[in-house]
């Protein structure tokens, strides 16, 4: 078989012009400032690693509820221990359902807060926080949440088609980037953020999540959505050069991630791999950003991305 020498002898590469992506500030990184794809550029692969702090474990598959702490999971103490481990941003998913025609608690929404306060006074690392509830909630949402973070550092989400006006008001108001979320789709990616914008939002203000599909349901095409994205920012379309974040926590919805044992061998060994490969795809795709759910497969990634970036005889 021929040597990768032969075969590119005599051949040289057309030079390209790029566009370099946004470089942005996440906390103490500077990311984006991309020239060419992932492992395309001799500079490093710059990517944040971040943490997902629950505020509590319920309705998660036994493998991952044990692994987070069981009956002694502490949301405030999780956090700590992310910190300690050399998070670069705690992600912290708030859901709120109720019954149609049902208000909020003061209860639910003082607990959120709360929560929110205590890890603002835990750690400078920038928070993502993302809200998951109806539209009509947002109101009696939005100017409690935001008020607990800190202006100029965390980011509120998850704006959509038919939430954007709303927290790109909010965002405004409290000085805060906001989490874009668009269903795998490239158009409604840069729609959104042509939409945010328009609305006062800074295209470096932005980080946009494209919809994270798991290893086996969907990565293929968040892979391909994020690396549409990343094709156009290079080649001068701003409205995609902002920051893309990949929330592989969203690999633990399919059921072969955690469940039996069969074939595909022991789920504990199983499942950080299987979030780690789902974390991967987006960031060889382009992605900026990474919040991983597992602790395990946190370690995974972050040991894979020093790899990338090592010098060859620095590589295991």
């Amino acid at each position: 078989m021929p040597s990768w020498e032969e075969i590119t002898e005599g051949y040289t590469l057309p030079s390209a012009e790029a566009t370099p992506t946004l470089e942005v500030a996440l906390g103490e990184l500077r990311l984006g400032g991309r020239t060419a794809m992932p492992l395309f550029e001799s500079s490093p692969l710059k990517v944040a690693l971040g943490l997902t702090v629950l505020p509590h474990l319920g309705g998660l598959p036994p493998t991952l509820t044990v692994e987070l702490g069981g009956e002694n999971y502490v949301p405030l103490k999780y956090a700590q221990e992310a910190v300690g481990v050399g998070a670069d941003f705690l992600f912290v998913p708030l859901s709120f359902e109720i019954e149609e025609g049902e208000s909020l608690s003061s209860n639910e929404i003082e607990g959120a807060v709360g929560l929110l306060s205590e890890l603002a006074q835990l750690t400078d690392l920038p928070l993502i926080v993302e809200l998951s509830a109806e539209k009509r909630l947002l109101d009696t949402l939005l100017n409690a949440v935001a008020g607990a973070l800190r202006g100029g550092k965390d980011w509120l989400g998850r704006a959509e088609e038919d939430t954007y006006r709303t927290y790109a008001a909010a965002a405004q108001a409290y000085d805060l980037g906001v989490l874009a979320q668009s269903p795998m789709d490239i158009n409604l990616a840069k729609q959104l953020n042509i939409l945010l914008h328009s609305n006062g939002i800074h295209y470096e203000r932005i980080i946009h999540d494209p919809l994270t599909g798991g290893l086996g349901y969907g990565a293929q095409y968040t892979f391909s959505v994020i690396e549409r994205l990343r094709l156009g920012a290079l080649a001068g379309d701003e409205a995609t050069s902002g920051l893309i974040l990949v929330n592989s926590g969203e690999a633990w919805s399919g059921r072969e991630c955690y469940s039996g044992q069969g074939p595909l061998g022991d789920p504990e060994k199983r499942a950080p791999l299987w979030e780690a490969q789902t974390a991967i795809c987006g960031i060889v795709a382009g992605a900026d950003a990474c919040a991983l759910l597992h602790p395990q497969a946190f370690a995974y990634v972050r040991e894979a991305v020093r790899e990338i970036n090592a010098e060859p005889e620095e590589a295991v």
